[in-house]
């Protein structure tokens, strides 16, 4: 369904606080989350392309292949009543039917969709994603389908966010592996049984090539090969591409999207150590920043709470002071800081 990811803002985090006048006030910019402005709407693909429920998977997957995209949306009208993904067309393929291309697609796809409206974050999106399993969502405006976003779409906009050392922190290091006569229906039924979108090809010890998903409907469903007598050899992706242990996340990201590709293996083609994959990143990038949106909750909570307790001790202060009749400057001093405060306590509940 994507043609490619949809445009990204020029500025993701939230303007910066101007500072006020008057007395000195302690920087705020931490209590800022920008990626809360995010939304799915910004970073979502609006080119659709469709199925209708009563096609074959045949011509559904010869129109994903030529588009060279990853889904489908299977269309009634202008509501979504399906969608069908490449993890679709592997589960077909697993069962070794032998009419699979002939089906159609009402009898393949994802239904009722997981839809979401164009206003919910990117951070919500993407928990949404993992808690369902899936790497994209629909999004409507009221019942109309107006755009769909992804995985990597979601993955590209919140990466640069956080830090992280490098790539092993990241990394499976069970690597699933197969013969070259392994058969494309073996392969598949491995795939779907261990939840797991690629297998790589060994030759001897040597990391020769990969299959993913994508290969398969691309190579197979859509050319109408027989999946049980094709061997893996004849459709993998090779060379294969491999990053050091050492590489960086962002690195990583950025092989994936120029290569247009979700995975990548780690260590050599000789000695593989483990592989990453575009599902672990953007789950390690949430991780990041629902910690960063705890932390920054509590400290928020801790300013708000010193804020009140200043607010009574200087009331208090004041009253020991004398109260009206304590000296001129003194007041003046103490207005001062109340003034200040205030201000503080006022911009704490403006943040959240």
């Amino acid at each position: 369904m994507i043609l490619w990811g949809g445009a990204m803002p020029d500025r993701i985090a939230g303007h910066a606080n101007a500072e006020p006048a008057g007395p000195t006030m302690p920087s705020l910019d931490f209590l800022e989350f920008g990626e809360t402005e995010l939304t799915v709407e910004d970073i979502m693909t609006e080119a659709i392309v469709s199925a209708t429920a009563q096609e074959t998977i045949a011509s559904a997957t010869q129109r994903m292949s030529e588009h060279d995209i990853s889904c489908i949306a299977v269309m009634d009208g202008e509501r979504a009543a399906g969608i069908l993904t490449e993890r679709d067309v592997l589960k077909g393929v697993a069962t070794g039917r032998q009419d699979f291309g002939e089906v159609t697609v009402a009898e393949v796809m994802s239904s009722p969709v997981i839809s979401v409206p164009p206003d919910l974050s990117a951070l919500e999106g993407s928990a949404l994603m993992e808690s369902k399993g899936i790497k994209r969502l629909m999004v409507v405006r009221g019942e109309r389908l107006v755009g769909v976003v992804t995985q990597t779409d979601i993955t590209q906009s919140l990466i640069s966010m956080c830090r992280f050392k490098n790539i092993s922190e990241l990394m499976t290091t069970e690597v699933v592996t197969v013969s070259a006569t392994t058969t494309i229906t073996e392969a598949a039924q491995l795939m779907a049984s261990r939840h797991i979108s690629c297998v790589v090809l060994l030759h001897r010890t040597e990391a020769a090539g990969i299959v993913t998903e994508r290969d398969i409907l691309q190579r197979v469903v859509a050319r109408g090969q027989d999946p049980a007598a094709t061997p893996v050899a004849e459709i993998m992706s090779f060379p294969v591409v491999t990053v050091p242990s050492t590489y960086s996340v962002m690195s990583a990201s950025r092989k994936m999207h120029e290569r247009h590709i979700h995975r990548l293996l780690v260590g050599s083609a000789k000695q593989v150590e483990g592989i990453i994959t575009q599902t672990d990143i953007i789950a390690a990038v949430r991780g990041k920043l629902e910690e960063a949106r705890a932390a920054r909750a509590h400290r928020r909570s801790e300013m708000s709470g010193l804020a009140d307790l200043a607010t009574r001790k200087l009331s208090a202060i004041r009253d020991l002071a004398g109260g009206a009749g304590a000296p001129a400057e003194f007041r003046s001093r103490m207005s001062e800081l109340q003034e200040s405060l205030e201000r503080l306590t006022t911009m704490i509940q403006d943040s959240n």
